[in-house]
């Protein structure tokens, strides 16, 4: 029997929960088998910071905890949601409704929404 393959990826509350609701529970992620690179076990693998879920998820966790207001991951993020939004609305997956609902739960979310 071989080992299965393990993926690993960081995504926010926020984004996990609009796409239950809105997108039928399909989830789009950047995934890696290593969690964290900077890990001696995985010091041969190349994955740049911006790629690594461990560093993802701890810068994301930090931000998202001190309520920054000007983090640039929870804003790329917010930008990535509403990308996704508006590609489900152009394949007929939501309603412009929906988007426009997606749209204000955006507007309204706070730092913490985007916590992972």
């Amino acid at each position: 029997m071989t080992t299965p393959l393990v993926l690993y990826s960081a995504n926010t509350w926020l984004a996990y929960m609009i796409s239950e609701r809105y997108f039928g529970g399909e989830h789009y992620v950047w995934c890696t088998p290593y969690f964290d690179s900077r890990q001696p076990a995985n010091r041969s693998v190349c994955v740049a910071p911006t790629s690594n879920p461990a560093e993802i998820y701890q810068g994301l966790d930090q931000e998202a905890k001190r309520g920054d207001r000007h983090s640039a991951k929870i804003k790329e993020n917010r930008i990535g949601i509403l990308r996704g939004a508006s590609l489900k609305k152009d394949q007929g997956i939501i309603t412009e409704k929906q988007k426009d609902d997606i749209v204000a739960i955006l507007d309204r979310a706070e730092s913490c929404d985007l916590r992972v």
